[in-house]
């Protein structure tokens, strides 16, 4: 409905929407661990930066970023699976990102950086 409009009603209650992206991603654990595919969780990164960090309709996607990625942990915890919190590692440095959720080149090179390190971590290899 909001689509059709191309407006967008920052009054609508998120939590069926929330409800769903949780079933979808459990879903997709439920595919993967049935196929031995080994999963990897991580957190999805919003940089508020100081041009929208009063702006609203930022404000209200972080506020749903923020919600989703407390899902994604605790799907992380009930399933036993891995976790990364890339959310809390990376830095919100603005020259990472190229506006709130899109990182520069420099900021995907960061941020591979820190997630390998961490997958490096969990399986227990240790960097040279």
């Amino acid at each position: 409905d909001m689509v059709s409009k191309k407006k967008i009603d920052l009054t609508t209650d998120i939590s069926k929407g929330l409800k769903i992206y949780e079933r979808n991603l459990q879903h997709i654990i439920d595919l993967c661990l049935s196929n031995k595919i080994e999963v990897v969780l991580s957190t999805f990164c919003f940089n508020l930066h100081e041009k929208v960090k009063n702006d609203h309709l930022h404000t209200s996607y972080k506020k749903i970023v923020l919600e989703e990625n407390k899902i994604v942990k605790n799907l992380a915890e009930k399933n036993k699976i891995n976790f990364i919190d890339s959310a809390s590692i990376m830095p919100n440095n603005d020259d990472l990102f190229v506006d709130t959720i899109h990182f520069s080149p420099k900021g995907m090179k960061h941020l591979a950086k820190l997630i390998s390190e961490k997958v490096l971590e969990v399986i227990g290899i240790e960097r040279s």
